[in-house]
This record gives structure tokens, sequence and C-alpha cells, in this order.
């Protein structure tokens, strides 16, 4: 495959610089000149590849649900053992998160805490991709008590949105305090508190 053009290059840099923004900032207190800035892009450039800001961040979210798709599962679905790929999942996120460039799970984070349903497109991309994680985790869950792996008396749906919604409250208190919030901790907690 071929190199990308300068125009794909400049759109692929304004939807990281959105997701570098949104995920500081939240999509309402992130202002175009924050994106411009970021990508150091005029205003014209911008609005030659997004109508808005709102289209930037379905943009940006499109590539959340291509990123998640490519390093997170993919990699779990390359592993046989359904105890292993419960155990992946949760040492990737965890990687990924300390990485540094991964800022998938922060901008979730921040994003679902400010949507609503009346915010149309953008509110309900942001559940599909929710819902997505959500049931990954579900699946995985169930896979792994069938070899009584997980403890069976937990609920899979339960515990999936369990694990989702403390894993994003992790995200967001690191960032309230890196020193106190040790997310591997928190990813060791959630397998010891899972498994059988």
């Amino acid at each position: 495959m071929g190199s990308k053009s300068q125009g794909e290059q400049t759109r692929l840099e304004i939807v990281e610089a959105g997701a570098r923004q949104f995920s500081l900032h939240g999509f309402f207190a992130t202002g175009l000149n924050d994106i411009l800035d970021d990508a150091s892009i005029s205003k014209g450039a911008f609005y030659h590849h997004f109508k808005s800001k709102e289209d930037l961040a379905i943009a940006v979210l499109e590539k959340v649900q291509t990123d998640y798709e490519q390093q997170v599962f993919e990699p779990v679905r390359q592993i046989t053992d359904p105890a292993a790929r419960l155990g992946f999942m949760v040492s990737r996120l965890v990687e990924l998160n300390k990485s540094g460039p991964w800022k998938n799970c922060l901008l979730l984070a921040r994003l679902s805490l400010e949507m609503d349903p009346s915010l149309g497109e953008l509110s309900e991309l942001i559940a599909e991709i929710v819902d997505v994680l959500i049931h990954s985790w579900e699946e995985l869950i169930r896979e792994a008590q069938t070899i009584d792996s997980v403890r069976g008396d937990l609920e899979p749906s339960s515990l999936a949105s369990l694990i989702h919604c403390t894993w994003l409250g992790a995200i967001i208190s690191r960032e309230l305090d890196p020193q106190k919030m040790d997310i591997g901790m928190i990813a060791e907690s959630i397998q010891k508190m899972i498994l059988s």
C-alpha cells in the first residue's frame, strides 16, 4: 500500500489532535482553536476536512473503534484459552494506557460523562462503542465460566458492566492523581475478584 496523500495525512493529524484535546478537556471545553493549535493548521484546512467540531468528534470515535478492534480485540481472538483471553484483555488495556499515546479509554470516559441522548449521532456513537466494550467483556466472562476459570456465581452482563465502569473510573481518577491511582493494581484487583 502506498503512502498517504498530503490531504489524508492532514486529515489524520486533525483527527489525532482532536483525540488529544477531547481526551484532555472533553468535547464541550475543547474549542476549535485548541484543535487548530494542536494540529498546526488553519481554520480553512480544518473546514476542508470537517464540517464542524461534532463532525471531527465522530471521525475521532470511528478511529477509536478501529483502534480497539486492531489493538485489543484482534489480538484477544488469537488466543484460544478462555481464561488467557480474559487475562490478556485486562493486561493489554493496562499496557496501552501506560504507553502514553493511547488515549482511547480516557477519551471514552470523558465523552461518556458529557453526552446525553439529545446530542444525536455523537451520543449514539459513544453508546455504541461502550456497548461493544461491555459485550466483549461479557463474552470473555461467559467463555471463561465454561471452563470454571471465572466464578460461576457472578452474572456475566452485570460483571461486564462493573469491570467497564471500574476501568473507566480508574482512568479518570488517574488523571486527577497519577501518584495514587495505579491502573495496574486496579487490573490485578479485577482479576482477583472474578477468577475462580
